[in-house]
């Protein structure tokens, strides 16, 4: 028997909707990338305008560009909105050692003030 334009567009739809989901269940298992007790540990120390990351076997000391900028106001453009932000153009040298390390792999999960600066905690899978 022929199926009709109707049971035929029930049919596809079903058929991508299992896809979908088979998919769909494949990636969330492939989103744990590092089973219990397989990361990697760091710490990052920011203090006095440097930033050190301290691996198990390692030591890294980020070191910034050495160009600066010139820190001018750029002015706010109007929008449709009832706010506007002013940008001012600054280099930040603790968040670029962070988007440094966040490239290599290195995830933040805590922070603790000691009495020689911020220390961030990292981890990556192994």
């Amino acid at each position: 028997m022929i199926a009709t334009r109707p049971n035929r567009i029930v049919l596809v739809v079903a058929v991508l909707a299992a896809l979908g989901l088979a998919g769909y269940c494949v990636s969330t298992r492939a989103a744990d990338p590092a089973p219990a007790g397989r990361w990697e540990y760091a710490q990052l120390l920011l203090a006095d305008g440097k930033q050190i990351c301290y691996e198990a076997d390692a030591e890294t000391t980020i070191v910034a560009p050495l160009n600066s900028l010139s820190g001018n106001r750029t002015p706010a453009r109007p929008s449709g909105d009832a706010y506007t932000a002013a940008v001012r153009e600054v280099r930040n040298h603790d968040v670029g050692a962070m988007n440094l390390l966040g490239s290599r792999g290195w995830e933040a999960f805590a922070a603790v003030r000691t009495d020689r600066g911020t220390l961030v905690l990292l981890k990556r899978p192994q």
